[in-house]
């Protein structure tokens, strides 16, 4: 944009007279208006018969000054664009320095390493569901919860708890499952995808068409890691939410991508088995 100390002193009173009337509530112009009016979008009869009637000088400073109020409202959002481009490039450039070895957050890290520990020994976490059977109550509406703070609500309750230790007590010792950075799946960023089951969906399967092979999958959306991992073991809601224990040891897999992170006091968590 040019500089207005250059202007003649009719053309400044324009200027100021367009900004001052402009404040008022238009804001939007348009020389490429489908009617062929050099101004559109007005929202005041008074501001549009004021730049009617000087459109000629006005014009002439449109062409020295660039249209003032459509550059700003452009220049605003390439800053929310560049902003995004920055987001995007500063991701790229985290991936590249961070331990690809192991979950990057310590709610996954947990998470992992108590799946691998079922893994090597099934039987051994026994004593840990039969404990967890003490935390089940019955709320106001007669539904069995897992932790009164927590909200969990169980559909078998505790035959769901003897059904996993019955499981475990029968399940072989199986390999650990390799962390594999490349399946994780890329976290939410707005709130309102954290418990849409089609962003989850779309996330998988655009890894498998990226050629990361995911076979199991499933979302947590929970307070602390240790009751995580027990309601994944006791599976209690089955096909619903799927068939998580039926995965973590089922020993054709091989591989895992786990990933997580705090949104507002819960975490949100997602897997992926292969």
């Amino acid at each position: 944009m040019g500089c207005k100390c250059d202007s003649k002193p009719e053309e400044l009173e324009i200027l100021q007279n367009f900004e001052n009337k402009s404040n008022e509530g238009f804001h939007v112009i348009n020389k490429e208006s489908k009617s062929g009016n050099s101004f559109s979008n007005h929202k005041n009869s008074d501001i549009s018969n004021y730049l009617l009637k000087n459109n000629e000088t006005f014009q002439t400073l449109s062409d020295k000054y660039g249209t003032i109020y459509l550059e700003e409202n452009t220049s605003k959002k390439n800053t929310i664009e560049i902003l995004e481009k920055e987001e995007e490039s500063n991701e790229s450039y985290n991936e590249d320095i961070i331990d690809k070895s192991l979950p990057s957050d310590e709610f996954s890290k947990y998470i992992f390493s108590q799946i691998n520990l079922l893994r090597a020994n099934p039987s051994s976490f026994i004593d840990l569901i039969r404990n967890s059977e003490s935390n089940i109550q019955i709320d106001k509406k007669n539904r069995l919860i897992y932790k009164t703070k927590l909200k969990v609500a169980l559909n078998k309750g505790i035959k769901a708890f003897e059904e996993a230790k019955l499981i475990l007590s029968n399940t072989k010792p199986m390999d650990k499952l390799i962390y594999n950075y490349d399946m994780n799946l890329k976290l939410p960023k707005k709130e309102i995808n954290i418990k849409n089951h089609e962003y989850l969906k779309n996330q998988v399967a655009k890894k498998n068409n990226n050629g990361v092979k995911i076979k199991a999958y499933w979302k947590e959306i929970i307070y602390e890691p240790e009751t995580c991992f027990v309601l994944m073991i006791v599976d209690d809601n089955g096909k619903k939410a799927g068939f998580k224990r039926r995965s973590i040891l089922n020993p054709e897999y091989k591989y895992i991508g786990i990933c997580s992170k705090m949104v507002n006091d819960k975490f949100i968590c997602y897997i992926t088995l292969n």
